[in-house]
């Protein structure tokens, strides 16, 4: 009995320890199963109009809009980029040094009226795939705590990349001179 008691005190420890060794909450897609951030707008304006306002907010924001943009569609409403965050390690002594880079996927669609953005596909930037679901996972080899810093970078980086993009999806203000 003492060793069953024993048994499931360890499952409780080591439990807890993967329940709360993971700080970040990254919103997982339940069909992928891969980190994904999407948002849908609705939004007066034709298809050809949202996918302009996309477009000049892609160019922009970005150094290389052309560099980081894979798919141009405006017949099918599709704008696909993939870039890169470049994270920093802070050390002990408040020094920040440079940590990962994380790539990602941005997929833009239109329809009369309405628009969606989605992040997805977030991977490290190295020599092979590597996804950052693995990072989320206490039974990953790959897991390790010291990565929660560069997930809560890359969350903070894609929400106010999305704030911009619904900034600039709205229609242009019109200024009437009326004197």
């Amino acid at each position: 009995m003492k060793k069953l008691g024993l048994i499931c005190l360890l499952f409780c420890l080591f439990g807890m320890k993967a329940t709360f060794s993971q700080n970040v909450k990254m919103p997982i897609d339940s069909a992928s199963k891969l980190i994904t951030y999407t948002e849908v707008g609705i939004m007066a304006g034709t298809k050809d109009t949202l996918y302009n306002r996309a477009l000049k907010w892609i160019n922009s924001f970005y150094k290389n809009p052309n560099d980081v943009t894979k798919v141009r569609d405006l017949p099918n409403g599709k704008i696909e980029l993939i870039h890169r965050i470049k994270c920093t390690n802070t050390l002990k002594d408040g020094t920040k040094t440079d940590g990962p880079t994380l790539q990602y996927t941005l997929t833009f669609n239109f329809k009369e009226g309405k628009y969606r953005f989605t992040f997805t596909k977030f991977n490290l930037k190295t020599a092979s795939y590597f996804p950052l679901e693995r990072w989320l996972n206490p039974k990953d080899p790959q897991y390790n705590v010291a990565n929660d810093p560069f997930l809560t970078q890359l969350d903070t980086e894609i929400k106010e990349i999305m704030k911009g993009i619904k900034k600039a999806m709205q229609p242009p203000v019109v200024k009437t001179d009326n004197w």
